[in-house]
């Protein structure tokens, strides 16, 4: 399959693509009465603000259309996306919702963390189901991780959910290797998996 890669643009439809990334944890924090994680993730990939803005987002094309997204960004950028994000939700929820999704989106920060210096963290990483299997996941990050090598960062690293075994198998298979769990510290009936913290040295370009 023929890919090419471009920063994505705000127009592009992607929702489906990020909430499976993450569906338990995206539903914890966003998922109110008739409102689903999917409207929120909607409006902050349309805007330049936060941890879901387009931004930050990479997509792989096939034929025209958008087959697999993944965010990737850096230390520096953490603050700023986590003020991004809390601007994006107060926006969206208004000041009577906002409270309780603050509080649970502060709970993903048990297993979404600041990146290390010198690594570049990738998340949201989500591609079409048809295309699964195909090489898309592995070739989106291959060509971060070109650019992070170029930049002059030194490791890859990302969070894989502990119920996910099959991304974890492509992680290890692209050299990946396992740091350490990571307890989830929201509500426990909540269906989120913890995660395990993994990352690939990637060495100076």
């Amino acid at each position: 399959m023929d890919l090419a890669f471009r920063t994505a643009f705000a127009a592009d439809t992607c929702g489906d693509l990020l909430y499976s990334s993450a569906p338990e944890l995206y539903d914890y924090m966003f998922a109110r009465g008739k409102i689903t994680a999917q409207d929120y993730i909607a409006h902050e990939f349309r805007s330049r603000h936060g941890f879901i803005a387009h931004t930050i987002h990479t997509v792989a094309i096939a034929d025209g259309e958008i087959v697999g997204v993944g965010a990737f960004y850096a230390r520096d950028q953490y603050p700023a996306l986590q003020r991004g994000s809390a601007y994006e939700i107060l926006r969206f929820y208004g000041f009577l919702g906002v409270a309780s999704v603050l509080r649970h989106a502060s709970h993903a920060g048990s297993i979404i963390r600041r990146p290390r210096p010198g690594s570049i963290y990738i998340a949201n990483l989500g591609v079409r189901a048809d295309k699964r299997g195909r090489g898309v996941g592995s070739a989106l990050i291959e060509y971060e991780t070109a650019r992070a090598r170029a930049a002059g960062f030194e490791k890859m690293t990302l969070d894989v959910a502990d119920n996910n075994p099959r991304a974890e198998a492509l992680y290890r298979r692209l050299g990946f290797t396992f740091v350490k769990e990571k307890q989830f510290e929201g509500r426990k009936s909540s269906g989120v998996p913890n995660a395990k913290f993994m990352e690939l040295s990637i060495g100076a370009p």
